[in-house]
């Protein structure tokens, strides 16, 4: 059982990951759903190990506040008094947890020097007591360990500085050559670069060292995207779905592969999956417009209207949504 509970909702686990990174080189146990291992009913290990965390941190976002579940967990973490609530992008939390206040984390940027992160840590540890730092060869010898130089490339690559977050992944993976989180992460970044071999071949290294790692399949069918191999992407989309059966961005990506295939009926099943699932996902709401414009059934132009309507009422700024309903003759 862990020291630290955290609860999230999953369109954010790349920030998320990063705190609970930073927690654990704090020297915390850290428990978070993608621990729930093959076989395992995932409501009753949430309910196990909600129970047994002393502390439940709660990173409230634009997605987790509109969770039931987050809510369920946030509420048994204030009931207990052991609640720390973050905000990790500037979204105020529900009404009924205003009474406890958040730490701002939406600047962080992975530094376990930041005065926000120092205070989140200061909570956890009024109710946890001071923690004992895992003794490392690294550490002992004051050498930057896996996680910092993940860290350090993930500043680096927020703040666009590509090549040096591609080094200090690379610094990293020298140090643990299974560390699946760094090559997703350099992945990622040769993507913002549009190098999309090398990042195929760390998302292949990263989904090597971690079968379960739903987000590397969904990125680096994204890759495959990118360089029109739309069977390999859907391949990839349906791998991430098969791990995690609620990825939004999964079904919505593998709806973009169907339609430039011109597989509209698929495209637009997906994208309805996605908005099930996410009822404010405004680009699976876009992009679904998109397939009924082009697919051109009867009934098809109201529909697309509608879904470019509703992507406006949840990003009024969305352009591609005002530009359809301009092509289509219609209002917003």
């Amino acid at each position: 059982m862990a020291d630290i509970f955290v609860s999230y909702k999953r369109e954010d686990r790349e920030k998320v990951q990063s705190l609970v990174e930073a927690l654990q080189g704090k020297g915390w146990s850290v428990w978070w759903d993608t621990r729930i291992g093959a076989g395992e009913s995932w409501d009753r290990v949430i309910e196990r190990e909600l129970e047994a965390a002393g502390c439940v941190v709660v990173a409230w976002s634009k997605a987790s506040v509109e969770s039931d579940w987050v809510r369920q967990e946030a509420r048994e973490g204030r009931e207990r008094g052991c609640l720390i609530p973050v905000t990790i992008d500037g979204t105020r939390p529900p009404l009924e947890f205003r009474s406890v206040q958040a730490i701002g984390l939406a600047h962080w940027l992975g530094d376990a020097a930041d005065p926000a992160f120092l205070d989140a840590c200061a909570g956890v540890q009024r109710m946890m007591g001071t923690p004992n730092p895992p003794k490392t060869a690294a550490t002992a010898a004051g050498q930057v360990t896996a996680v910092e130089w993940v860290q350090r490339g993930n500043a680096h690559r927020d703040n666009k500085d590509y090549d040096r977050a591609i080094a200090n992944y690379t610094k990293a993976i020298d140090i643990d050559p299974r560390y699946a989180r760094a090559y997703y992460n350099r992945g990622n970044t040769y993507s913002y670069k549009k190098d999309y071999d090398r990042a195929i071949a760390d998302y292949t290294r990263a989904v090597e060292s971690d079968p379960s790692y739903a987000w590397a399949y969904n990125d680096r069918g994204n890759a495959y995207s990118a360089k029109k191999d739309y069977d390999r992407a859907i391949a990839d989309y349906t791998r991430a779905i098969e791990i995690d059966a609620k990825h939004a961005w999964a079904y919505d990506n593998r709806g973009l592969a169907y339609h430039k295939r011109k597989d509209y009926d698929r495209a637009i099943a997906d994208y309805t999956r996605a908005i099930e699932i996410d009822p404010k996902h405004a680009w699976a709401y876009d992009n679904r417009g998109l397939s009924f414009e082009a697919r051109q059934q009867m009934g098809d132009r109201d529909r697309a209207i509608a879904d470019f309507r509703k992507v406006l009422e949840i990003d009024p700024g969305l352009a591609t949504a005002k530009n359809a309903l301009k092509r289509l003759g219609a209002s917003p």
